[in-house]
């Protein structure tokens, strides 16, 4: 299956206490579309997920986090130095793809991609997934389809 992302301009996240909320952002620049979303921290040029969902209505998904969600609000806006941001992503449907399959798909590639990279994000609990970090050493490693260090989440 070919599927095609249209990444949005990420939406800054900020103090939402004059809102009585954790964070807030601008909603009216989150798209009423299905897509996948990342609450991040940027640091320079390297961008750090640390959420990353789906949903059938990322406006109405992302409302819901910041107005409902306090312990992931407050892990977001307690994790390491950094801007945070709200990265999202919306698909562009091909004949015969399925909505939720396709949303499925991405949202765990994206979560994997994010755990082979050494990440460690946040789960449904709001508490931090553990993973397991692989470092290679030897003189043939350099000629191995692998990178020298790699990252996998812990079951």
């Amino acid at each position: 299956m070919n599927i095609e992302l249209e990444w949005h301009k990420p939406v800054s996240l900020h103090d939402g206490r004059n809102q009585s909320l954790i964070l807030t952002c601008d909603l009216n620049l989150i798209p009423e579309a299905p897509g996948v979303y990342v609450f991040a921290r940027v640091h320079g040029e390297s961008r750090s997920p640390q959420y990353i969902g789906r949903s059938a209505n990322l406006r109405q998904r992302i409302k819901q986090h910041l107005e409902n969600d306090v312990k992931l609000m407050q892990q977001i806006d307690s994790a390491k130095n950094g801007k945070r941001i709200l990265m999202m992503a919306t698909m562009v449907f091909k004949k015969g793809q399925r909505k939720d399959t396709v949303l499925d798909i991405v949202e765990k590639t994206l979560i994997e991609h994010a755990f082979s990279e050494g990440c460690e994000l946040l789960n449904k609990k709001g508490t931090k997934t553990p993973v397991h970090h692989m470092n290679s050493t030897g003189k043939k490693v350099d000629h191995f389809p692998f990178p020298r260090n790699m990252a996998r989440k812990a079951r």
